[in-house]
């Protein structure tokens, strides 16, 4: 499998375009950077660019941040990603900063609080805060090239094969892993899902097809033996791993 040479994604979310654009200065250099201005906005990008880790600033209107946040936290897809909290806490402007009830509830991997100092512009506060090596850690303690591959669409794909009755998995074999085969043969990382026997133990088949997937030798493979699940909960799980 081919690893591409490209920037993380990084997804930074304020409501102020000064903000936006002093995290988008301090770290395009390294990262490739999204933004979004509004909660609907950041969750959008969160679940469809998939971006390594996200940038949390003020959002509109007061304490939109916080439960955007638990948004994030809440969602199967989001709550993976490491979420960094940047707060500015300008004594001029306290409504824009996180409360203490708040701050005992957070769930961020990070917390970064920033105190405008005289001419020093926010980048500078920003680089000086250790926002960009807070990223690069975090992205090293995440790294993980069979997961990257695994959410990776062009590199990992589910044949989903549901096979009710006894012995059915036996009849209809030959189908099964032709799938396998057919995906094997395109260079992808390959999941398959197969229930023997809805009402019992799917054991048999993971076994059946673990012996057939080493003597066809076209690992890497992904198996999966579950029953009644839709292709959003086995991304969900793979997620999970």
């Amino acid at each position: 499998m081919e690893i591409k040479n490209i920037k993380n994604k990084i997804l930074v979310i304020g409501s102020e375009g000064g903000f936006l654009s002093s995290v988008t200065k301090l770290l395009e250099t390294d990262f490739e950077v999204i933004t979004a201005k509004t909660g609907d906005e950041a969750l959008s990008s969160a679940r469809l660019s998939r971006p390594k880790a996200l940038v949390l600033g003020f959002l509109e209107p007061r304490g939109t941040s916080f439960s955007l946040h638990q948004k994030l936290r809440s969602g199967w897809i989001t709550k993976h990603i490491p979420l960094i909290v940047v707060d500015v806490q300008n004594p001029a402007e306290p409504q824009k900063s996180w409360s203490q009830e708040e701050a005992m509830q957070m769930e961020a991997d990070d917390y970064i609080s920033i105190v405008p100092k005289g001419d020093m512009n926010l980048s500078r506060l920003l680089e000086a805060g250790g926002l960009t090596e807070t990223i690069r850690l975090r992205l090293q303690k995440k790294s993980n090239l069979l997961k990257a591959a695994i959410l990776d669409p062009d590199t990992f794909c589910i044949t989903w094969e549901q096979i009710p009755g006894r012995g059915a998995f036996e009849i209809q074999q030959e189908q099964v892993f032709d799938n396998v085969i057919q995906a094997a043969s395109g260079g992808k990382v390959h999941g398959v899902s197969v229930t023997d026997n809805p009402g019992g133990n799917p054991a048999l088949s993971t076994e059946m097809i673990c012996a057939q997937i080493k003597k066809a030798n076209m690992e890497p493979v992904v198996h999966l033996a579950v029953r009644d699940k839709n292709r959003n909960t086995i991304e969900s799980m793979l997620y999970g791993l």
